[in-house]
């Protein structure tokens, strides 16, 4: 997957993937609105960006750290990072 991401968004600077992978996670983020799980006034085309980034980089990491980085490790990571980013936009119950 790195392998082929890697290609696809960084040797030919395409802007194809980023943009279904943001509108994938800003209807997500909008599912949780309108299940009263996230705030109605939340941003979520601002959180899209920064949980996709976010992969992107985890992505980018564990393709380069090989082995050193494992996928429970990456995963571990990746939970406590969404977690925060939602945390001021979820609604409590």
């Amino acid at each position: 997957f790195c392998h082929i991401w890697s290609q696809i968004v960084i040797e030919y600077q395409s802007t194809e993937r980023l943009e279904e992978d943001l509108r994938q996670m800003q209807s997500i983020l909008e599912s949780g609105v309108d299940s009263g799980e996230i705030q109605k006034d939340a941003d979520c085309r601002k959180i899209a960006w920064m949980i996709v980034t976010y992969i992107y980089g985890a992505a980018f990491i564990w393709h380069i750290c090989n082995e050193e980085m494992t996928v429970v490790k990456l995963i571990e990571m990746f939970n406590e990072q969404i977690e925060g980013f939602l945390a001021p936009v979820l609604i409590k119950r």
